[in-house]
């Protein structure tokens, strides 16, 4: 017996997951085609890749040894398969990617360029929207796949990476001399938030709920004038902080929030989508990412 694709893509996607039941659901197999698939690959190889917890599953030392080859090999696949398809059709493949501004500007440059180096034939564009934008491009088939925190129910959602948050007001406000700033400080606050952002702004003062916005918000389209907004007093605003060092800050002060505070990013796309190989592919990618900044 050989060592199939799935054998190797199932070790990859256990080590992402930490599960078998959610690598199988990745690659839309059952849990006991996968159970039987990896049982396969260890009876292939004389050795156990997996370990077996109360919480899921995890790679031994061994599978672990062998997963950068694994995923080489997998990638090398790939390029052949999508060479193949663009050969076939005579035009290149594309991927559209739509990102909310932190994503697009300081996270999604690095993830072009290693897409782009695997799978050099493939045409890539990429949109800035809101959270609410990015999730209706989606799913209206505008983009083939979004950057958000905001992932919707008739979208697939994985997660990819996590922002801290932090407070953003006038330097001359007595608010801000602080170190840091409570979330439930803010409640009281007139805040401003960039559209889209309203839910995830009430989730963190308030907490889970009936998905209704309850915090005092005034809603602007786009960051540039969020911060304008707070340079005139008008309000105090959330920002992810990989979004400070490109910022206009003339006038403010960013302060982390206590108990330091993330928002989840997660890449979400139909499951339907024609360039589901494509996505996936980039999935794959902006993992590989995490796992090397972790």
């Amino acid at each position: 017996m050989k060592i199939s694709l799935v054998q190797l893509r199932l070790l990859e996607a256990v080590a992402e997951t930490g599960s078998v039941g959610a690598a199988a659901r990745r690659l839309r197999l059952t849990q006991s085609g996968a159970s039987q698939a990896i049982a396969t690959l260890e009876k292939i190889l004389g050795v156990k890749v997996l370990a077996r917890k109360r919480d899921g599953a995890a790679l031994t030392a061994f599978g672990q040894s062998i997963l950068a080859d694994a995923k080489a090999a997998l990638q090398a696949i790939d390029r052949i398969e999508l060479q193949a398809r663009c050969s076939a059709s005579g035009a290149p493949e594309r991927l559209r990617v739509a990102a909310i501004p932190s994503q697009l500007q300081y996270v999604l440059p690095g993830l072009r360029k290693t897409f782009q180096r695997l799978y050099p034939g493939i045409e890539f564009s990429a949109f800035e929207g809101g959270h609410d934008d990015v999730s209706l491009w989606v799913r209206d088939g505008i983009a083939d796949l979004g950057i958000t925190s905001l992932p919707t129910p008739e979208l697939e959602a994985r997660e990819v990476g996590r922002e801290e948050l932090v407070v953003v007001g006038r330097r001359d406000d007595p608010f801000m001399r602080s170190d840091t700033v409570a979330a439930e400080e803010l409640r009281n606050r007139q805040l401003i938030a960039a559209a889209g952002c309203e839910m995830i702004i009430d989730r963190i003062i308030h907490g889970e709920g009936d998905g209704e916005t309850r915090s005092e918000q005034v809603r602007t389209r786009d960051v540039a004038t969020v911060l304008e907004m707070v340079r005139h007093g008008i309000g105090t605003t959330l920002l992810s902080e990989i979004s400070l060092p490109g910022a206009d800050l003339h006038g403010l002060r960013a302060r982390r929030l206590d108990p330091p505070t993330f928002r989840t990013v997660y890449i979400v796309f139909r499951v339907d989508s024609p360039v589901r190989h494509l996505i996936d592919r980039f999935c794959d990618v902006a993992l590989e990412a995490r796992s090397k900044a972790a």
